[in-house]
């Protein structure tokens, strides 16, 4: 979980704000200070109006303080559509409506202002509440939100859960030692509450432990309605430590959850010897995982890359092999160019906006020209050593970064990587590893996450994609179950259906999608189109780059359905006609039950009956007798032989 603000938000920035702002602006400072904006990001939120307003008082409060310099201060416009800067969301004081805002009241008024609330992204992720829960690694994954000064807590949802984690620096065992989660559907007045104890025992929906230091819990919030990604959720935490309770929130306030994506995960390898940085693949890259931008936030095709890690002492290395036959650097803008960004979040702190000296952009073209994002363009320099060599079918890119004391063993860094496709002077396309949102550039929140691991044995590789069909042999307009395995966790595979060996030239056919669980696999089942003609198809399963199949024998359906099997009994033995029947030359039709039929019109018996009994003489004269047996067809229950009729007098008749 993660904070997914794109602005500058914590108190401890804005303190870190003041101090900068006092050294280097009041001290040449006298007189004016002009064009004041501070957008929120998108999407807006009630939430981040409300952080506008203490943001706007924080800086109004450090001008109060020095208004013996100051004579005057001045926001950039009155309402945020007239701003130009109303699409990062919403930086003056009054809505487009002439309304005053938070950020208004923060000046003005500060007691005007509600309470503040927290927020935080939620990744998607299966934790199971087993004797593993407490010491999962997903719970090392991202920073813990804290709650008061001794008290932390994370969370993940599922469609029908959150599971949070929490734990209290607590060395006295008080039977009052609990926390509480309060939360509800943001679009809901329902509230629900979950409340564990320090004293609980394990259950099926918690685990705690608790020792002198403290007590951890991990515990099920089970939802009201199933979720899906981009659901919000509001939610407070309170931790209760004998009579003293601590609150994730402001009083009366709820923060806000949003579900997001599952979280990219990789882990970084120790390198035997450091890798040289000249665009030419080491031996010793052959240790490093790897990892590919399959994620588009521009474009639907373009060019991808591979991604290897490597790191040694406090350095990064980073390895991009780029798919991409056609090179161009023509336009004017570097991220418009056939280039590469690495995004390193040192520490893996997700704070949303970019921290100086903490978080940076590094942009790379296919000739080596570097460029910066956000931050001192100097400093990110000075970090970074870099390569790139024009290799056939794209380039390669190679990069060292400096970590700045924040690498080492078992350290976690938020990491992302992204290729830039252009074409004639334009971007075309953009493909990332993990964030998904496209504003890496603006925030930290959606990166991925890598653990720096010791040497040791060849990596394991990812398994390679598999998918099995069962039954092997389906009948066009039937069920097909469909499973795979060896996928990115959390992928969306789509499946369809396309012609091997077949009769005519059939096309291929979607059969759909289906999103894999955190081990890569699942199962789905699917119909077979009916008009699907003869022959020997393939099962084909397809996510990004990763690409498998099964064989398949479709057999057209049959063009009637057959009957259940033999007809019933009929009543009993047929009527005699007025004369005897005359026998004709060959049996009759085999009727659909197990009993003789009714003559048929020609001279020969009729077709057989639904019952037992002979069938209806005709009406003209013929010798009384049983005449011969129909034809039983296949398997019919033949039923009694014919009682002899009457006399007729006439021809026989059909029935």
């Amino acid at each position: 979980m993660g904070d997914g603000n794109k602005w500058p938000r914590s108190r401890a920035f804005l303190l870190h704000s003041a101090a900068h702002f006092q050294e280097h602006h009041f001290a040449r400072l006298h007189g004016h200070r002009t064009t004041l904006d501070v957008a929120i990001g998108i999407p807006e939120t009630t939430r981040n109006r409300i952080e506008q307003g203490y943001y706007y008082k924080a800086v109004f409060d450090m001008l109060r303080a020095h208004q013996d310099e100051i004579f005057s201060a001045t926001v950039w416009g009155l309402t945020d559509v007239r701003s130009w800067r109303d699409g990062e969301g919403a930086p003056l004081l009054f809505d487009d409506n002439l309304r005053a805002k938070p950020a208004y009241y923060g000046i003005a008024d500060p007691s005007k202002l509600e309470p503040r609330q927290q927020a935080a992204n939620v990744f998607r992720a299966d934790v199971a509440i087993d004797d593993d829960a407490l010491t999962n690694p997903v719970w090392t994954d991202m920073p813990l939100l804290r709650v008061g000064t001794d008290a932390q807590f994370q969370l993940r949802w599922a469609p029908d859960a959150m599971v949070a984690y929490v734990h209290v620096a607590d060395d006295t065992d008080d039977a009052e030692d609990k926390a509480v989660f309060t939360y509800r559907l943001s679009s809901s007045s329902d509230l629900q509450t979950v409340t564990v104890l320090r004293s609980d025992d394990d259950a099926a929906d918690r685990r705690v432990a608790s020792d002198e230091d403290g007590w951890t819990a991990v515990v099920r919030l089970p939802l009201p309605d199933l979720a899906a990604q981009g659901t919000t959720y509001m939610l407070d935490l309170d931790v209760t430590d004998g009579s003293d309770v601590a609150s994730w929130n402001d009083a009366d306030a709820l923060g806000t959850l949003t579900f997001v994506e599952r979280a990219s995960v990789t882990e970084v390898v120790r390198a035997s010897t450091a890798p040289v940085i000249d665009g030419v693949v080491d031996d010793v890259w052959e240790d490093a995982l790897a990892e590919t931008t399959d994620k588009f936030t521009q474009g639907s095709d373009g060019a991808q890359a591979v991604v290897r890690t490597l790191w040694a002492d406090d350095t990064l290395y980073v390895l991009m092999r780029v798919s991409d036959p056609v090179l161009d650097d023509t336009a004017s803008n570097p991220w418009e160019q056939d280039s590469v960004e690495i995004y390193v979040d040192r520490g893996n702190v997700k704070n949303g906006a970019y921290r100086n000296q903490g978080d940076t952009q590094y942009r790379i073209n296919f000739k080596n020209v570097r460029s910066f994002g956000t931050g001192d363009e100097t400093w990110q320099s000075d970090s970074l050593v870099s390569a790139a060599k024009v290799v056939p079918g794209g380039y390669i890119v190679e990069a060292a970064i400096d970590l700045n004391g924040a690498g080492g063993l078992g350290t976690v860094q938020g990491l992302d990587f992204q290729v830039n496709d252009g074409t004639n002077g334009t971007r075309t396309s953009v493909r990332t590893w993990a964030d998904p949102t496209g504003i890496s550039y603006q925030s930290t929140a959606r990166w991925g996450v890598a653990q720096l691991v010791p040497a040791g044995s060849e990596p394991e590789e990812p398994a390679e994609p598999e998918v099995t069909v069962t039954p092997q042999v389906v009948v066009a307009g039937r069920a097909l179950d469909v499973s795979l395995s060896g996928f990115a966790p959390g992928s969306t595979v789509t499946l369809r259906l396309e012609p091997e060996l077949t009769v005519g030239h059939p096309r291929p056919v979607a059969l759909g999608s289906v999103t894999v669980g955190d081990d890569g696999a699942a199962t789905a089942r699917v119909t077979v189109p009916r008009p699907t003609k003869l022959g020997l198809y393939s099962v084909v399963a397809t996510s990004g780059d990763l690409t498998a199949s099964a064989l398949v024998l479709v057999v057209p359906a049959a063009p009637g359905h057959p009957g259940p099997g033999p007809g019933h009994p009929g009543p009993g033995p047929g009527h005699p006609g007025p004369g005897p029947g005359q026998p004709g030359p060959g049996p009759g039709h085999p009727g659909p039950g197990p009993g003789p039929g009714h003559p048929g019109p020609g001279p020969g018996p009729g077709h057989p009956g639904p019952g037992p009994g002979p069938g209806h003489p005709g009406p003209g004269p013929g010798d009384p007798g049983p005449g011969p047996k129909p034809d039983p067809g296949p398997k019919p229950d033949p039923g009694p032989k014919p009682g002899p009729g009457k006399p007729g007098t006439g021809v026989q008749r059909p029935c």
